[in-house]
């Protein structure tokens, strides 16, 4: 079968994590037959089904239309709160950062500048700052969000391949 293999209780973990994720509908389907939301929402269940606590995503709405974004980010902030997950992630839209942020740092130069609670982070001042370095093209700030934020490892990104199906 497409999980031989698997235990009884890997494929337990599979089913949950492809149910929570909502890619059923994509069971069948090759990778390069997604798009690209659809292949994010694909790459978080996988990670679902191994079972980890924490997940850390670099950039994950990246060259995603707003509708994808924010199903994406909808599903992000469930698992945290629903679902239990600690979620570590990069972000550099400060609308949708401070929309669905329990913390937000911002960084220039490698160096934390600002970090807190996003009702007191993000301030006109602050705002003002952000968009004034954007527009002189000096070092941008990169927003990161978590739901619970612990630490954050390296992160590993596992590249798409077009020739394989979801279920090899």
């Amino acid at each position: 079968g497409a999980f031989s293999g698997h235990s009884a209780e890997d494929h337990a973990a599979i089913a949950r994590a492809v149910d929570r994720a909502s890619v059923r509908e994509f069971l069948g389907r090759r990778t390069d037959e997604l798009s690209g939301g659809e292949w994010q929402r694909v790459r978080i269940a996988r990670a679902l089904a191994q079972g980890g606590r924490a997940l850390v995503l670099d950039e994950p709405t990246t060259f995603l239309d707003i509708a994808h974004q924010v199903e994406l980010l909808d599903l992000v902030w469930n698992l945290s709160r629903e679902g239990g997950h600690t979620v570590v992630m990069v972000l550099h839209d400060l609308v949708q950062a401070a929309r669905y942020a329990d913390h937000l740092i911002a960084m220039k130069d490698g160096k934390i500048v600002a970090a807190g609670a996003p009702a007191d982070l993000v301030t006109p001042a602050f705002v003002r700052d952000v968009l004034t370095a954007v527009m002189h093209m000096c070092d941008s700030y990169h927003l990161n969000f978590a739901g619970r934020i612990h630490l954050a490892g390296e992160i590993y990104r596992q590249e798409r391949s077009p020739k394989r199906s979801l279920r090899s």
